[in-house]
């Protein structure tokens, strides 16, 4: 497994002191976007396990496109380019997540984790209880990729 970035490791520690995996990754963000680590977890509470534990959409992914969002979205209601770039760059970090462990969805997820061979030694300190630290690993891996591409982009 490849070297993590700082950034990620804060994820994956956030999750690992007991906050959801979407406050783990949003919060792990929470300077570039302006904001304490303590709100940017509240803003995210009510997306982990799937949305408020229903087990739809991963609070990793959630996390993730909130961060995008925060740092490299648009404000503006007519900013019509900026928001169908926004979508069409932003669904790249989703498509791969997608293709990476088959599904959006959180009850899928965790299914998969528990199948993958690959996670038997469990990575990220991940336990049986809450193995979802490798999908909180890959949603801040994929943010700050995206994140710094759009930064490249803009000094380009």
């Amino acid at each position: 497994m490849a070297e993590a970035s700082p950034r990620v490791c804060g994820a994956v520690e956030l999750f690992g002191s007991g906050y959801n995996c979407a406050q783990a990754v949003f919060a792990a963000f929470a300077d570039e976007m302006g904001m304490d680590e303590l709100t940017a977890c509240r803003i995210a509470s009510a997306f982990g396990g799937g949305m408020c534990g229903s087990r739809n959409v991963c609070g990793a992914i959630t996390g993730m496109l909130m961060a995008v969002g925060a740092v490299c979205g648009y404000d503006d209601p007519k900013a019509t380019i900026e928001k169908k770039e926004l979508y069409a760059e932003g669904r790249a970090p989703v498509e791969k997540f997608t293709h990476r462990y088959g599904s959006l969805k959180c009850v899928e997820l965790i299914q998969a984790l528990k199948d993958d061979p690959e996670l038997a030694e469990l990575p990220y300190g991940m336990t049986a209880s809450r193995p979802c630290a490798v999908l909180v690993a890959l949603g801040a891996e994929l943010a700050e990729e995206f994140i710094n591409r759009s930064k490249e982009n803009v000094h380009a």
